[in-house]
C-alpha cells in the first residue's frame, strides 16, 4: 500500500508540475494538495508500525504542517490579493514543520546540540549572509528569510552530526531526505527573490521537494 501511494503521489506531482507551467488555476491547487496528502498518508501508515512511535509522530506532524504550507502557498495561483500575506502564512506552516523535526532530532540524539549550533553559525556566515544579500526582497522578507535559512541549515547540521555520532539507518535516511528538502527551499528562494532567474528552476525545486518529503516519510520505517 505504501508503494502504491508513493506511485500515485509521483504521478499527481508530475501532473501538477506540467499543468501549473501552462495555467495557474484551481486544478493546480487540487493537484498540489493531493500530492502533499500522499506523503502524509505514507508517514501515517509507517508510524503505525514504528518501534519508536513518539519520534514517528513528530515526523507525521511535520509533514502535516508542510501539507498546510503547500495548500496555502499554492493559493497564490488563484488570487492576486494578499500575495505577501499568503506567502508569509505558508512559510510559517513550513517553519512549524521544521520545529517538529527539530524536536524529533533533539529527542533522538540530544548529544550534538552545541556542536551542530557551531557548525550552523559558521555555515550561515559563509553562505547564508552572502545569499541573502543577493536577493531582491524587502528588509522584512530578508529577516524572515535569514531566520528560516538559519533554521534549515541547523537541522541539516544536526542531522549530519547525529549521523556521525550514532550512525543509524534512520539518521542516514532522514539526512538524505532533509538535504533534498533544504536544496528545494534554497532553489525556491533563489527563483522567487533573485533577479533574472530562469523559470526552469521551478519544476526542479518542486520535484526535489516532493521527493524529499517522501524520503522523510520513508525514514520512519527505520525507527
Amino acid at each position: 500500500m505504501v508503494y502504491v501511494i508513493i506511485g500515485i503521489g509521483y504521478l499527481i506531482d508530475i501532473l501538477f508540475i506540467v499543468h501549473d507551467e501552462r495555467k495557474h488555476d484551481g486544478l493546480s491547487v487540487v493537484l498540489k494538495t493531493l500530492a502533499a496528502a500522499c506523503f502524509v498518508c505514507v508517514a501515517i501508515l509507517l508510524s503505525n508500525k514504528a518501534s519508536n512511535p513518539l519520534l514517528a509522530k513528530y515526523i507525521v506532524y511535520a509533514l502535516i504542517a508542510d501539507l498546510f504550507g503547500d495548500f496555502i502557498l499554492i493559493l497564490r495561483n488563484i488570487t492576486t490579493k494578499h500575495h505577501d500575506l499568503i506567502f508569509v502564512s505558508g512559510t510559517l506552516c513550513f517553519f512549524v514543520g521544521h520545529i517538529f523535526l527539530m524536536i524529533m532530532l533533539f529527542k533522538n540524539n540530544p548529544n550534538v546540540i552545541v556542536k551542530s549550533l557551531i557548525y550552523t553559525t559558521i555555515a550561515f556566515i559563509i553562505f547564508g549572509i552572502y545569499m541573502l544579500k543577493t536577493l531582491d526582497a524587502s528588509k522584512a522578507f530578508k529577516v524572515i528569510g535569514a531566520i528560516y535559512l538559519y533554521f534549515i541549515i541547523y537541522i541539516q547540521a544536526y542531522g549530519l552530526c547525529s549521523l556521525i555520532n550514532v550512525g543509524t539507518r534512520f539518521d542516514l535516511a532522514f539526512l538524505f531526505g532533509y538535504f533534498l528538502f533544504a536544496v528545494s527551499d534554497i532553489i525556491l528562494i533563489i527563483q522567487k527573490f533573485r533577479k533574472n532567474t530562469s523559470n526552469t528552476l521551478q519544476p526542479i525545486y518542486r520535484l526535489s521537494y516532493f521527493i524529499s518529503q517522501i524520503l522523510i516519510a520513508l525514514s520512519i520505517a527505520y525507527l
